[in-house]
């Protein structure tokens, strides 16, 4: 398994992420972790509103893309393209870098086409 962790900046008019794919893995997922009565829980999510303005951010303990069924190990350094399936936007692809264990989010994804 994998997980991609990013932040939407919406400059259009707002949306909605349903879903996401992936060359690199049979599945992915959008998912959600919180705390709930003292246990971390994660939770598949149907989708995911994209306000216009306002940042929608994938990060650990919170939003994120699980990869499942990985083709092959994803090493440190390696880019792999990520689709983001939008109600109003379509597909948008983006593309995704592998970071080691411990690494902060990416620094904003740029979706002005929405």
């Amino acid at each position: 398994m994998g997980v991609a962790y990013f932040v939407i900046r919406n400059a259009g008019k707002s949306d909605r992420l349903l879903g996401v794919s992936s060359p690199v893995a049979k599945s992915a997922e959008l998912h959600i972790s919180s705390m709930k009565d003292g246990v971390m829980k994660m939770e598949g999510l149907a989708s995911v509103d994209v306000a216009s303005g306002a940042p929608v951010a994938f990060e650990p303990s919170g939003r994120h893309v699980m990869l499942m069924g990985l083709k092959h190990p994803l090493k440190e350094g390696d880019v792999f393209p990520l689709t983001l399936t939008f109600a109003n936007a379509g597909a948008v692809q983006v593309r995704v870098r592998v970071r080691g264990l411990g690494s902060a989010p990416a620094e904003g994804m740029d979706h002005t086409r929405m």
